[in-house]
This record gives structure tokens, C-alpha cells and sequence, in this order.
């Protein structure tokens, strides 16, 4: 990341001491975004809310909804190099209760 610009203003740069190994960038007064950049790709959780989305639109013009689009995207991108590590028995319709085996109805859906 060394290197890096943004447009003027942004004011991207490290920061030190106990933030050490993290980035900032300026959006608007002294709003910041904070990230952690591993192997070249961005490694913080720094979650992009609708509502910073908004401000960064109105501070630099850049579509909010192209901002949480890109969010999205990311975050999907992130769990899905991991899928291997998540497991899921698939669902098959009629295999939830084993065939003859009693069943009771929830409580307050008996029949009468």
C-alpha cells in the first residue's frame, strides 16, 4: 500500500502506536475510515453502514448504492474463500423426520 493516492483530501496514510498496521483515510472532517490490508487485500472488519455510505456519497459524490453494492460484495467474496471451513449437511425435502417415527405438534398447535 505504500504509495498509495486517493483523490486530495483523503489523506490516506499509516497510523502508529497502538493502531500500528493500519490505515486511514479521510471522508469527511474528522470521519475516517480504518482498515488492515493482508497479502494486498483488505483484512479489517470494517463494515460499511448504510449510513457512513450516505455520507461518503455526499462528501465525494460517489454513489452510496455502489458503495453497499461493493461492501456486499466484498464481505460474500471473504466467506466464500472460506466455504470449505463451514459445513452444512444439505436439506432434502420429506428426509426431516424419519419415516414412522412419532412426531408432537408444537405447543399451542395441538388438535383439539
Amino acid at each position: 500500500m505504500d504509495g498509495v493516492r486517493g483523490p486530495p483530501g483523503w489523506r490516506i496514510h499509516r497510523l502508529s502506536g497502538g493502531r500500528a498496521g493500519t490505515w486511514s483515510v479521510s471522508v469527511s472532517g474528522n470521519r475516517r475510515i480504518t482498515f488492515k490490508v493482508e497479502n494486498g487485500d483488505v483484512a479489517d472488519k470494517a463494515g460499511l453502514s448504510p449510513e457512513m455510505a450516505l455520507r461518503i456519497e455526499k462528501a465525494f459524490g460517489v454513489s452510496m448504492d455502489t458503495l453497499l453494492r461493493m461492501a456486499a460484495w466484498h464481505e460474500g467474496h471473504v466467506v466464500r474463500r472460506r466455504s470449505g471451513d463451514i459445513g452444512v449437511k444439505r436439506y432434502e425435502p420429506g428426509h426431516e423426520v424419519e419415516k414412522g417415527a412419532a412426531t408432537r405438534p408444537e405447543p399451542g398447535h395441538e388438535k383439539p
